[in-house]
């Protein structure tokens, strides 16, 4: 019995876990930099901050990485380009009496990077308040056309769907006027988008979705 609780006990030290969380708080800062503050870093702990792009095929890619000393808590990414980014902050513990070490990983919030867009931050990705029953869209990937639909309750001349690029750029802006839409994207470029519905300013839901053209 004893043998088993340690084994346990063991297995959740050791394991990488990654957490989406607001132990992390990172910020856009001068259209062009991004600040972050790890809440939860303490004396016994080592952390390192590495910087994530989005790329054009909707995977995370390592852009940046800063190794912590002197028991700093923040970091400052600047003159980055335009894009997509999010930050991780790898947390290493150690336990001096049983010689276990653990490591937590916390994700912030997607975060938008370009000057020439007025909405800096796309950090209501991961805030939807309507789940894949509410709003249902189609292909995914798509080569010409998406279809969108939504529940007859969220029909109205408040409701919007906006599509972003990459870098954070509205593309496109529709008016919610029935339970479905179908939406051309035949003049988009091949990639990756992000879709959004709002009602009024209220955002409700966020997805990305992927464009290849045939």
């Amino acid at each position: 019995m004893k043998k088993a609780l340690f084994l346990a006990i063991f297995y959740c030290l050791s394991a990488n876990i990654r957490l989406l969380a607001n132990d992390l708080n990172a910020t856009v800062l001068n259209c062009n930099s991004i600040h972050a503050l790890a809440n939860v870093v303490s004396e016994d702990q080592k952390y390192v901050y590495v910087l994530e792009s989005l790329t054009s095929v909707g995977l995370w890619s390592s852009h940046d990485k800063i190794i912590m000393k002197n028991r700093e808590k923040e970091v400052k990414f600047s003159n980055l380009p335009n894009g997509i980014y999010r930050v991780t902050c790898v947390l290493t513990t150690r336990n001096s009496e049983s010689s276990i070490t653990s490591k937590t990983t916390i994700l912030s919030s997607p975060l938008t990077i370009g000057c020439s867009n007025t909405n800096t931050t796309l950090a209501i990705f991961n805030t939807s308040r309507l789940n894949n029953e509410d709003v249902v869209f189609y292909p995914n990937p798509v080569n010409n056309h998406l279809q969108i639909s939504v529940k007859n309750e969220f029909v109205s001349s408040e409701s919007v769907i906006i599509i972003r690029n990459i870098t954070g750029q509205i593309v496109m802006q529709e008016a919610i006027t029935n339970q479905l839409s179908l939406l051309n994207l035949s003049n988009f470029n091949s990639g990756m988008y992000f879709l959004s519905l709002y009602k009024g300013n209220i955002p409700l839901y966020n997805n990305k979705f992927l464009v290849q053209h045939n």
